[in-house]
Order: C-alpha cells, then structure tokens, then sequence
C-alpha cells in the first residue's frame, strides 16, 4: 500500500495504528519531517505523544538519526535532560520512515507570539526564557553539542494557559497595522520551555557541513561558509532574545540574499566584518567570504530596514539596559569574542529580578 504523499511524507489523514501508537492527527511540521499527536494503545493511560515522522529520502533520514543519535546521548548522561529539552520515549521505522516518539509539549514561542498578534512578551518572561535557553544551551556545550537552530518556533512551551493583562502604557504591536496601540495582552501562566529539533546537532569534534539551518537566526561566520563552533548558538539566542522583545524578527526580510544579510549584521552590531575574524578554511570558501564581503558594502548605505541594538533596545530601566548589553554580548561579530552560555548565565540581567509585568511600555 501507498503510505506517502506525492513529497514523501507519511500519509496520515486517517487513524493508523504503528507499534503501539495510533496516529491522531496532524501537530506540524518543518523541511525534513511531519509532527503527529499520537496515543499510546497499550498502556491503560492511552497518554498522548508527539512523533516526529522523516520523509522520504536519505536527507531527511540523517537528519532523523542525528535528532535519535543526540536525544540518546542527551538521555545517557542525564535521566532528568527532558527538564531542558523534549525527551525521547521510543522509536521505529516503518515504511521508509523514521518515527520518533517524544513528549507532547505545547504550542511554540513563536505561535504563541503570533496568536498574541506579535506583541511582545513581558521583561521578566523574558527573562525567563533567556535563563533556561542559556542553561540548555549551557549543557549541550558542556556535552560537546552545537544545537545549529535556535529559534523561536523550536522553542516550546510546557503548557500555552494564560490570562489576558491590561497594559498600564501604550503597547505597540509589531504586526497591527501602524500606529495603533494595544491596550491589553495575553500573558502566559507559565513561562517553562523546552528546547526541540536537533536534526541539525552535530558533535563540535566532527565534520562540519556549511550548513545554515535557518537563515535569519544564522551566525555570520556560518553564512559566509566559514567554520563554526559553540559560539553559533550563541549568536542565534541573541537573536531570538530580540524577537521575543519586540515581536518581530531581528533579520526581518524576504529577500534571502547573503550580503544583504551581511549588511544588515553589521548595522545591527555596529561592526565591521574583516578576514581576521575567521579561522580560513580553504582557497574555494575564501574566496566566497571575500565576495559577499565586497557585495555588501554596496548594501550599507541603501535602504536597510535594520537598526542598531542601542536603538532597538531602549535602557528606560535596570532590566533593559543589562538585557541590551546582554544581547549586543551575544551578537559580536568576532565568534571568539562572543559572551559564553554560562557568562551569560552570570549576567546581572539574568541574576537581578526585572521589572513588574504591570508595566508595558515600550
């Protein structure tokens, strides 16, 4: 029987019972795989699961073993890891697919944001997030991981409950047209997360491919074809940090054209993007940095709808002033410079309490 749609994904319109789960409907989905709910059928609690199911084809498959490879590893040496992250219940093939079956988590930050029409989130949820981001990427560090694609959407929240909170100043929404303010938000219950997705995580002492994951979130010594290491993820958290504090993303474009990219990091950091920065990896990828180097100086003084952290961030109170320095920390050029998850971690802005959620100004 045909079990795959027409781009090879497993077909799962319909109830299909697989080991011992069955198939409830659709969750999501990303490049290389599916996201079902599904119900455990031989247990007398019947808990529901998600399982992350590949697509067809030997892309998406190493990209499911590498998620089975970390999530073991993760699991091995901490039995309490799925505090940090999504855990790993079982797994099995079938069909061609690989079925990964985890813990059904709730909505992500990011459609959380979304359904709150991008308004962004309070000081301390902030603060929140930024704390166990940091700690989470702190222990896949400490474990030799480079998670390769922090971003909001892979960012998930243990339960989505909240309750709708007057602002006592006048809330700009990113998405709403222009100039309206919003009066009231929704805010969350509970701000717990997990970190998902590791189909990218590699092992720092391995080979590494030039791969860019997601390209608004992606390090620049990655999208000029350069190595990378640990302090990719830091750079990507530093983006994220941002989105969540103004409900829009930092790299916000449409046209996903490398010097563009190029420029609007330096506008963003303040900074200058020179050879010394990055270790050569070969005459071929040289040559490519050295390219998008001189294209996006053509792009500096055009029209770039980016702006530098000072101006992004304003300092109107303890909490944001530590949080701009903390993010500028994290979105420094120089890989070698950047701050470290766990200096980050003993960032006056992630040890002092922030503000009242009371107060919405932006």
């Amino acid at each position: 029987p045909d079990y795959d749609d027409e781009d090879g994904n497993y077909d799962i319109t319909y109830p299909r019972v697989l080991e011992n789960f069955k198939l409830d409907g659709l969750l999501g989905g990303g490049g290389f795989c599916r996201v079902a709910k599904g119900v455990e059928v031989n247990k007398e609690a019947r808990q529901a699961v998600a399982i992350k199911i590949s697509q067809l084809g030997q892309e998406s498959r190493a990209a499911a073993k590498r998620e089975l490879r970390v999530l073991k590893a993760l699991e091995m040496n901490d039995k309490k890891y799925h505090e940090r992250f999504t855990r790993l219940r079982d797994f099995f093939e079938f069909g061609g697919h690989i079925f990964i079956v985890m813990d059904l988590l709730d909505q992500s930050i990011y459609d959380f944001l979304k359904d709150n029409n991008f308004i962004p989130f309070p000081d301390s949820h902030i603060q929140s997030f930024a704390q166990q981001i940091f700690s989470s990427i702190k222990y896949l560090h400490d474990h030799g991981l480079i998670h390769v694609d922090i971003k909001p959407k892979n960012i998930l929240l243990h339960n989505k409950q909240f309750t709708i909170s007057p602002c006592s100043s006048k809330l700009k929404s990113s998405f709403v047209s222009r100039g309206r303010y919003i009066v009231e938000r929704r805010v969350l219950l509970s701000t717990e997360i997990r970190l998902i997705d590791f189909g990218f995580t590699v092992f720092e002492n391995e080979h590494q491919t030039h791969c860019l994951a997601t390209m608004q979130y992606c390090a620049p010594e990655a999208m000029l074809f350069l190595k990378w290491s640990f302090p990719r993820d830091i750079w990507s958290i530093g983006c994220t940090l941002v989105e969540l504090f103004t409900g829009k993303a930092l790299f916000d474009t449409v046209e996903k054209i490398w010097p563009s990219y190029v420029a609007m990091m330096e506008i963003v950091t303040g900074s200058r993007i020179v050879e010394w920065m990055y270790p050569v990896i070969d005459k071929k990828h040289r040559e490519m940095f050295t390219f998008l180097i001189a294209a996006a100086v053509g792009l500096r003084s055009k029209s770039i709808k980016v702006k530098h952290i000072d101006e992004i961030i304003p300092k109107n109170n303890d909490f944001r002033a530590g949080f701009a320095d903390l993010v500028k920390k994290a979105l420094v050029l120089d890989p070698d410079k950047r701050i470290t998850a766990e200096e980050a971690l003993n960032h006056s802005c992630l040890r002092e309490s922030a503000q009242s959620d009371s107060d919405c100004d932006l």
